[in-house]
């Protein structure tokens, strides 16, 4: 991959890190401060979720410090992962049963969200993320593997 190709891949991870912790960081605020937590395990609990209070207080808790953690770049693929196992529960306990769309309840909004986690779990925060500093993401030069993917076309 060319080094402007690199450099694209690594704007593009941030922007999308920045924009995807922000959406779970204003979900965090709206189950704690507008819906309440009480509202927030009511709802689960009508939906049928097993044990609503533990899930409940489990999404609260990762959204608030995987939110954080993702705005950081700080243990980004460990974070996503979280993510796109809520994001899994989420559809089949909750949204499943209400179709495709988000108007309707149904799975559209945790089905992007667990594939833009997924997004992360496979290639990481990108070069502007914490997680460089730690030496996750990085690769040392003996351990370089040619990820690079040949279609036929050239860029």
């Amino acid at each position: 991959m060319s080094t402007f190709w690199k450099i694209i891949q690594s704007l593009v991870l941030v922007i999308a890190r920045l924009a995807f912790a922000g959406v779970v960081l204003a979900h965090a605020w709206k189950h704690w401060f507008r819906q309440s937590m009480d509202g927030f395990v009511t709802q689960l609990s009508d939906a049928g979720v097993i044990e609503p209070e533990i899930f409940a207080w489990g999404t609260l808790i990762l959204e608030v410090v995987g939110g954080v953690f993702l705005v950081l770049g700080l243990a980004t693929r460990i974070v996503a992962l979280a993510f796109v196992a809520e994001a899994t529960l989420s559809i089949l306990w909750i949204h499943w049963a209400n179709g495709i769309f988000a108007t309707d309840n149904g799975i559209e909004l945790a089905l992007l969200q667990g594939i833009v986690a997924l997004v992360f779990v496979a290639w990481g925060g990108g070069a502007i993320a914490f997680d460089r500093f730690f030496g996750r993401g990085r690769k040392k030069d003996s351990d370089a593997v040619d990820t690079s993917y040949s279609s036929g076309y050239s860029y």
